[in-house]
């Protein structure tokens, strides 16, 4: 949008981020209408100041609103929220922050600010998210554990809602496997919903992070159950619905997820079962059904692909679903940005897997990396590898050759793979997974991997 885009560079951080908070606290104003105040007022120091003849006209902005933002500077308290923030260990995230998270960036209806606990990482890019029933089944239990727990090992981050049932199980199998997790909250960071959730979201925020685009003491309502929903798909690159119902939340996550230009899968489930009955209307109208992991990272592999802009402002290419799930479940399809990366010159890697011929795609070091020396007894000492070449025709950026190398004709545990490669965990874990996804190498039980050719 042209108007945040020319209000950037002149702006107050501190002050902007307080306007931001307090913008974001106005009763009815959400993602969209404050875009729209954004559109037209520039900053939101200006909306704040605006008079009520300038707020009219505005879509979404109506009386009760126009009256909300005119009284938000004597009546909502911005410190207050921030010392708050920080008893609490949470931080605000704006879109004008370089580590928003990248997918979401792209969304229509992108949320102006987050409350994040924990850390963002640039490897949260290649996410999928598991979704499903409240009420699970042992069932449903076993194949979201089994999924989540296999997408982590393979460098994945898993999100999901931190809601009882399915999301509760994907979020603990992808700690237990080692891996990242992203818990997206309804409610305000204050406090946890549900409440005997309370240890699993500690554990989050020390391999992921807790996230709401809510104010830090808003409690849980049915209504902002769905408004987070569009994030949870908005942050991966597809969904997993494992369990629904037909009018469950799960499908409205999944909706969303098509409208993003996401993919969409569905764990199926015994017939007679209410709570696959959501999944297999998802699968008759054209979602990807999943048996395993493969199934997911198979239809993944053609999405992973990056865009090397540096302009967090840069309006992405627009793209149409190629899949309509529009009829039994109600799900429409439009024509919107399709998901894609913003990073910096110099981390302007991962995933073109549509472009592995040209080599100018492929990550590089980063600049504190420096590459190994192939006669270097430290490169090579207990290695897997043998000095054999890289066979002729396979194209492998530098963190890709070096995890080659290092598994070799061996096969390796994930633990010794990073150790022995010289690259950080989570480079480490983006490597195998691209490595994986191109099916160049093969995870085995016990976090093992080994060539595949």
């Amino acid at each position: 949008m042209t108007g945040i885009a020319s209000a950037e560079p002149s702006m107050d951080w501190d002050q902007t981020r307080c306007d931001l908070v307090r913008l974001n606290m106005v009763p009815g104003v959400g993602a969209v209408t404050l875009a729209a105040l954004l559109e037209r007022f520039g900053d939101p120091s200006s909306i704040l100041r605006a008079s009520a003849h300038d707020l009219q006209g505005i879509p979404h902005v109506g009386p009760k609103v126009i009256d909300g933002l005119r009284s938000a500077l004597r009546t909502i308290d911005v410190e207050e929220e921030l010392d708050l923030c920080r008893r609490c260990g949470v931080r605000v995230v704006t879109l004008f922050d370089p580590d928003y998270p990248v997918l979401l960036r792209q969304l229509a209806d992108r949320p102006i600010l987050l409350y994040v606990k924990g850390t963002l990482e640039p490897t949260d890019r290649l996410a999928v998210s598991i979704v499903g029933a409240r009420h699970a089944t042992p069932y449903g239990r076993r194949a979201a554990e089994k999924l989540a727990g296999a997408l982590a090992r393979v460098g994945l981050t898993v999100v999901s809602g931190l809601a009882r049932g399915i999301d509760g199980t994907a979020h603990h199998a992808a700690l237990e496997a080692g891996g990242r997790t992203l818990a997206v909250m309804a409610n305000g960071l204050n406090s946890i919903y549900p409440p005997e959730h309370d240890r699993l979201a500690d554990r989050i925020v020390q391999q992921g992070a807790l996230l709401s685009e809510s104010p830090m003491r808003l409690e849980p309502r049915a209504n902002l159950f769905h408004r987070r929903n569009r994030i949870v798909s908005g942050l991966s690159l597809g969904v997993v619905v494992v369990e629904a119902t037909p009018k469950s939340g799960s499908i409205v996550t999944a909706k969303h997820a098509l409208e993003q230009n996401r993919e969409v899968f569905a764990v199926p489930g015994p017939i007679d079962s209410l709570s696959s009955q959501g999944c297999h209307a998802l699968i008759k109208e054209g979602a990807k059904l999943v048996e395993s992991v493969d199934d997911i990272l198979d239809e993944l592999r053609v999405h992973l692909t990056p865009l090397a802009s540096t302009d967090p402002n840069a309006n992405p290419p627009t793209t149409t679903p190629g899949r309509s799930l529009s009829k039994n479940v109600k799900i429409t399809t439009k024509t919107i940005a399709a998901p894609t990366q913003v990073v910096s010159n110099d981390e302007a890697f991962l995933f073109d897997l549509k472009a592995l011929q040209d080599q100018d795609t492929h990550p590089t070091l980063n600049k504190n990396e420096t590459q190994p020396d192939p006669s270097s007894n430290s490169h090579s000492h207990n290695r897997g590898a043998s000095t054999e070449p890289v066979p002729p025709g396979l194209i492998l950026s530098e963190r890709e050759r070096i995890v080659w190398e290092t598994i070799g004709t061996a096969t390796l545990h994930i633990d010794a793979i990073i150790a022995q490669s010289g690259l950080d965990p989570g480079s480490a874990m983006a490597t195998l997974a691209t490595l994986e996804l191109r099916r160049l190498i093969g995870r085995q039980p016990g976090q093992m991997f080994a060539r595949l050719r």
